[in-house]
């Protein structure tokens, strides 16, 4: 199921049926059929090892990109996306902080 695409002809997919514990994500586009396949942890690392990334790290490698392009091409555009990315971080480490000091991290909780 296509997700995303842009000006430029570059293309998201969900594949493994778009689950959603587990997703994978295939970017395409370009000369070549696959730019590369994203997959995202499934399950608890403590009971399934780490078998894909987080939303956190994908948040931090999009976080660098835009700061090294920003630092090429400077706009405010750039300057509130890179606050956007640093604040939904942010949020995101301070719930994992919630959870592990409720004892509820890793496990289907609310």
């Amino acid at each position: 199921m296509e997700i995303y695409k842009d000006h430029n002809g570059l293309w998201v997919n969900t594949v493994n049926n778009a689950k959603e514990d587990g997703c994978g994500y295939h970017i395409i586009g370009g000369k070549i059929d696959s730019l590369g396949l994203c997959v995202f942890q499934t399950g608890p690392v403590p009971d399934n090892g780490v078998n894909g990334i987080t939303v956190e790290s994908l948040i931090a490698i999009a976080h660098h990109r835009l700061n090294y392009l920003n630092s090429q091409y400077p706009c405010d555009d750039n300057i509130s996306s890179l606050t956007h990315l640093s604040n939904a971080l942010a949020h995101l480490e301070s719930r994992t902080k919630d959870r592990q000091a409720r004892q509820v991290e890793g496990k289907q909780v609310a």
